[in-house]
Formats: structure tokens, C-alpha cells, sequence
């Protein structure tokens, strides 16, 4: 004890920091002495950056937090998530932006919560711009590496919360979790996107292909539908966006103010090997556009979601739109989805072929071909003679007359397709593309790097999962496919209300004034009716199984049904009339929602509510019989 004690005065004659005074270390401010506190705590302290006026401070290099401990300082932000946000101003807590180097994958705040236990914080400070910075930040002001390291969405238990952010050239946060909370913050942006949603997080399989493989029955409405974004205010200097999502990315944005920042993701496209984002749930939001038409409110390039419950104002040009890249444009390693493309769903009849006979040019020309217009509009025509390499060879038909055709533009800087006297041609159709809008959970793919391919090369049984929409106000509440004709109404994208998503507890359980629950569900009752055998728990919980529970008396026990607090499993053979029985549990798999384990006991007893059986009727006198001829006995 005496060393750890000098330990920490050879700290404080080194570095500016005080403490820890009941688990609280005080710093100077400077990056290099709150690093030393950092060093010096242990989870559950907590490191403050006090405020230093107008003056603040200025980090030139970044901060590394690999522990759960809170970073904290004295900003204040009041009415987060409205359009009139506020702070204490100077008398917060100030960081100016000063890193000119490592802007692309550096950031001035680096958490990293893989295989953590405990919670880590990040809170009340206020970051600015600075004027020496020559290139945007593509990974944020802070990087949140947070997800836990099993094969499984562990919640990761992370959160930023009364962080203000103004004036940064360039993104203001990269999270590279799959769940975790930002909560009660204000982004004055410059830059293109705000924050930065990347999957690619788990067991070494780093392209989003585990987040594209989960169930999303599992995932919607808990702590891991993914990462919350709630009671935020972002505004934008341009028709920016808020979220930019890829490899798997799922992401809540809810009760925030939106003003010229919309929600966007990646699809599985320009991103290289890595998948689109996977889900977006926006709901109870207010969106506000002051700066001309812009673009639409949401934008799916992937992925399913809900929308609802939102409402819009100002000048928008619609609310939500999706779109299908690949469908036009070649992305390096899927390629285009050319009709005969292995990653995507086509239809296997080739409608037509033949050979363009005009000049060279963009609009494929075939006299006498005898066409009805327009009908080849949505269908993928492929050059079948020069069909190699990356060049854009095939296009998503615009439309037709009786003899040419003419395709849709791809994705800029791409060129039209070319076609040349002699090229030989196919029309086809194109079901679905590979993670497009309204599609969700597919097969394994494993592995795939940069512009390497995953495996293996096949369409991955994905299912349909719509985009939900409802009661959304102001802007039409409706949805454009752009011109993507293989996203389609009804199936892809539904005006309805979601048949079975319930939302998270809101607000989220990590909200720094609610800390999450740390208590272990409790059985509150058990009994056994004959055959059934019913367990009553004192909150909701997952994860029941019959092969964790032992009965005495020689009962085995199968078949868990149920949900919530209130699960019945089958008793074989049946409780008999007044036997005493006692249960035991050994498991690990029973849960409450916020991963909180059931603990194990041994000897629990059971209320037999098993009715006695009716006697036993012996046959004395059969000459004697009651009305209705029941034998009566002595």
C-alpha cells in the first residue's frame, strides 16, 4: 500500500494531475497530462479536464483510453435535441482541434472498449475547430473502437454524452461498434458527413459479414439493434449528413433535432469488400430543412429499417429515397449487377439477344428489332463481346423505342456504356442485388480484403426484410426507388407500421443520469399444474432453455415456451397430487436485457397446485344404483 502511495506522488511531482480524490483524478488540461491520469486510473475513476476559460487548450496529439473509466470535463449543454440548444459557454471545458497530422485514420480521442467490463465514458466537453487544418477527418474528433470480441452482439457498454462539437472540418466521430449510446450532444458541422458507423467489428471477420447474417428478430428493440444516437441537435453548414454507414452498420437515431443533416448508409458497393449498412431505425426525430431543396430526409443504398413518428419542415425534396449502385456502376470486387452477376438474385431467362448493327455510341441500335416502346425499361442489357475488365459493359435500360435502347447513367464519373458495330448483346432481368434496400439477412460470407471478393462466390439466400414507414409528418411520407426498378413498393419499402418491432427502453439504459441495470433477474415464483410447470420472473427475459433446469422427483422437463416474465415448460411424468418437488438451475443462458445473468441455485421450491384426483369408485353392491345409474358404495 505504501508504494502504490508513492507511486502516486512521484505521478504528481511528474505530471500536473491530482488525485485520485474519492476516484477522482484533476488534471491540467494538457493531452500529455490527462494520458498520465488515464495511465494512472482504474475502472470506475474518473479523469477530469477542468475548464480553462476562453483560453481552453489545444491537442496537437491524440488521447488513448483502453479502459472503463469516465473522461469528463465542465461543459454544459441544456436542450439538446431541439433547435435551441445552449452551453455554459467559456466557463466549459474547451479543446481546440490543433492535430494537422493523421487526420485520415488518427483521432484526438482513441477509446477502445473491446473485451472491456464496465463502462466507459465520455462527457461535458466542447471541441472547435481549428483554422491550421488542411484536411478533413475521415475516422473523427473521437474514434470509438467498441464492440466486445465474442461471436456475438455483445452490447458494448460505451457512451459520449454532453459533447459539443463546432466548427470541425470534417467528421466529428467514427464508431466502429455494432451498439453503445451518444447522447445529449450538439455538432455545429463542416464537413460532409458527421459520424461514422463501421461494422467491422468480431472474431477476425472484418467486412460486416456477421452483422449481415444475424437474425434481425434478435437484434430489433434491444441494447444491440445498434448504435443510439438520442436527444442530439446537428446541424449542418451544407445539405450534409448526419450518419454514413458501411460493413454492417446498424444505427438508432432517435428524439433528435436534424437541421440541413440527413441519415444516409452505404451500400455494399463503393465500399470496397465491405457490406452495406445493415439497419437504420429512425424514429421521433425533428427534421428541419432551411437551405434550398437539397436532398431527401433518408437516403437506404442498403438495408432495412423502421421510419416513423418523425416531422418534417422547411424546403426537402422528399423523405425517403433508395437506390441500387451496382444496378448501373461496377464496384471492384462484386462488379455490376449485370444480369448474370453470381453476388446477385437474376432471373435465369434470357429475353433477348442480337447484335448492335449502328454507329458506335452510347444507345444500342438493332433495326427491325420490332420493340414495343418501353417495354425493356428496368430490364439489365450486357455487352456479351466485350464484357472483361472494369469498364462499365451492361446498363439498367431507361427506356426503348422499336429498334434502340438507351440505359441509365451510372453513378458518376462512370461513362455510359459504349456499344460498337458488331457487339453482341443480352437482355436481362435482375430480381435483386446483392444487401440492396429492403433486403436483410443472408448466409456467411467469410473473409474478402480491400478488393478481394469474399466466399464463397454465390448469391447468399438473403430474405426480404421492407423498410417500414408510418406516421410520418410533413414531408409526403413516402419513398422514392429513384430508378431502380428492382426496389419495388410494397415489397421492398411499406407504408405501414412494423408488424412486431417494439423500441428499446428509452431513454437508453447507459444515459450517464441512468446508469444501467446491474441487478440479475430473480425467479419470483414457480409451480407445477399437472404437466406444466410455470416460472414467473421479476422482469422480461431471454434465453430459457428446459435442458438448464432440473426437477426432483424424477420429472424431466422439456419444451420452453413463452416470453418475457412468464416462461411454462412440459413435466414428464406429471406431478402427482401433493409430492413436494424443488427445482435447481445451472445455466448461463437466461438473461435480462441488459445481459444480466440469472444465478444459478439449487433447491428451489415448488408450489404444486396439482389437483387431487377424483376417488377411486369400488363396485360393492351392483344391484343397487342410484338415479342416472351410478353405483353407489358404503
Amino acid at each position: 500500500m505504501k508504494s502504490f502511495f508513492l507511486f502516486c506522488l512521484l505521478c504528481a511531482a511528474a505530471f500536473g494531475y491530482t488525485g485520485p480524490v474519492s476516484g477522482v483524478y484533476t488534471t491540467d488540461g494538457s493531452v500529455a497530462d490527462v494520458q498520465a491520469a488515464v495511465t494512472a486510473a482504474v475502472a470506475g475513476d474518473t479523469v477530469l479536464i477542468p475548464s480553462n476559460g476562453a483560453t481552453g487548450y489545444t491537442w496537437t496529439s491524440p488521447l488513448t483510453i483502453n479502459k472503463a473509466i469516465h473522461l469528463k470535463g465542465e461543459t454544459v449543454i441544456t436542450d439538446a435535441g431541439t433547435s435551441t440548444p445552449s452551453t455554459n459557454g467559456n466557463a466549459g471545458t474547451i479543446i481546440f482541434d490543433g492535430q494537422t497530422t493523421d487526420r485520415t485514420s488518427g483521432a484526438l480521442i482513441l477509446l477502445t472498449h473491446e473485451a472491456l467490463t464496465g463502462i466507459a465514458r465520455i462527457s461535458n466537453l466542447e471541441f472547435r475547430g481549428s483554422v491550421a487544418a488542411t484536411s478533413q477527418r475521415f475516422t473523427g474528433v473521437i474514434k470509438v473502437v467498441g464492440s466486445n470480441t465474442s461471436s456475438t452482439f455483445g452490447n458494448s457498454q460505451w457512451s459520449i454524452s454532453n459533447v459539443k462539437f463546432d466548427g470541425i472540418y470534417g467528421r466529428v466521430m467514427g464508431i466502429y461498434a455494432w451498439s453503445g449510446l451518444i447522447h445529449d450532444c450538439w455538432i455545429n458541422s463542416l464537413g460532409y458527413s458527421m459520424i461514422l458507423f463501421d461494422g467491422r467489428r468480431n472474431s477476425g471477420v472484418q467486412q460486416g459479414h456477421t452483422s449481415w447474417a444475424a437474425d434481425s428478430d434478435a437484434f430489433m428493440g434491444t441494447a444491440d439493434e445498434g448504435v443510439y444516437v438520442e436527444n442530439t441537435t446537428a446541424v449542418s453548414t451544407g445539405n450534409n449528413v448526419l450518419t454514413d454507414c458501411f460493413a454492417g452498420a446498424r444505427i438508432v437515431i432517435r428524439h433528435c433535432y436534424l437541421q440541413n443533416a440527413s441519415i444516409e448508409n452505404h451500400g455494399t458497393e463503393s465500399t470496397r469488400v465491405y457490406r452495406g449498412g445493415r439497419w437504420i431505425a429512425a424514429h421521433d426525430n425533428t427534421l428541419h430543412r432551411s437551405l434550398g431543396a437539397g436532398k431527401a430526409w433518408l437516403l437506404f443504398r442498403s438495408g432495412h429499417g423502421v421510419v416513423y413518428n418523425n416531422v418534417t419542415s422547411g424546403t426537402n425534396s422528399g423523405f425517403i429515397t433508395a437506390a441500387s449502385y451496382r444496378s448501373t456502376t461496377n464496384y471492384t470486387p462484386y462488379l455490376g449487377a449485370d444480369g448474370t452477376n453470381a453476388w446477385d438474385y437474376n432471373d435465369a431467362t434470357l429475353y433477348a439477344s442480337g447484335t448492335h448493327t449502328g454507329a458506335t455510341g452510347t444507345s444500342l441500335i438493332v433495326p427491325g428489332a420490332g420493340w414495343t416502346p418501353g417495354q425493356w425499361t428496368g430490364y439489365t442489357v450486357k455487352n456479351t463481346t466485350d464484357s472483361t475488365g472494369t469498364d462499365i459493359k451492361f446498363g439498367l435500360i431507361s427506356g426503348n423505342t422499336a429498334d434502340t435502347l438507351t440505359v441509365h447513367a451510372p453513378i458518376s464519373p462512370a461513362p455510359r456504356p459504349t456499344w460498337e458495330t458488331g457487339d453482341a448483346f443480352e437482355i436481362r432481368k435482375v430480381i435483386y442485388t446483392l444487401d440492396q434496400p429492403g433486403m436483410g439477412q443472408s448466409d456467411l460470407l467469410v473473409g474478402g480484403s480491400d478488393f478481394v471478393a469474399p466466399t464463397p462466390t454465390t448469391w447468399p439466400n438473403q430474405i426480404v426484410e421492407p423498410i417500414y414507414y408510418w406516421n410520418n409528418t410533413g414531408v409526403a411520407d413516402g419513398f422514392s426507388p429513384l430508378v431502380y426498378q428492382n426496389i419495388v413498393s410494397g415489397t421492398h419499402f411499406i407504408n405501414d407500421e412494423h408488424p412486431t418491432y417494439t423500441p428499446y427502453t428509452y431513454p437508453h439504459p447507459l444515459t450517464l443520469d441512468l446508469p444501467p441495470d446491474a441487478t440479475a433477474p430473480t425467479i419470483t415464483d414457480v409451480t407445477v399444474y399437472e404437466d406444466t410447470l410455470t416460472l414467473t420472473f421479476d422482469e422480461p427475459v431471454v434465453g430459457v432453455s428446459a435442458s438448464d433446469f432440473a426437477m426432483s422427483g424424477g420429472r424431466s422437463l422439456s419444451a420452453a415456451t413463452g416470453g418475457g416474465d412468464n416462461w411454462n415448460m412440459t413435466v414428464s411424468p406429471a406431478a402427482a397430487f401433493g409430492a413436494a418437488y424443488t427445482l435447481d438451475y445451472s445455466g448461463t443462458a437466461t438473461e435480462d436485457s441488459a445481459s444480466n445473468n440469472l444465478a444459478t441455485f439449487t433447491g428451489r421450491s415448488i408450489t404444486n397446485t396439482t389437483p387431487e384426483p377424483p376417488p377411486t369408485e369400488s363396485v360393492r353392491n351392483p344391484g343397487r344404483r342410484a338415479k342416472g345409474g351410478r353405483v353407489l358404495t358404503r
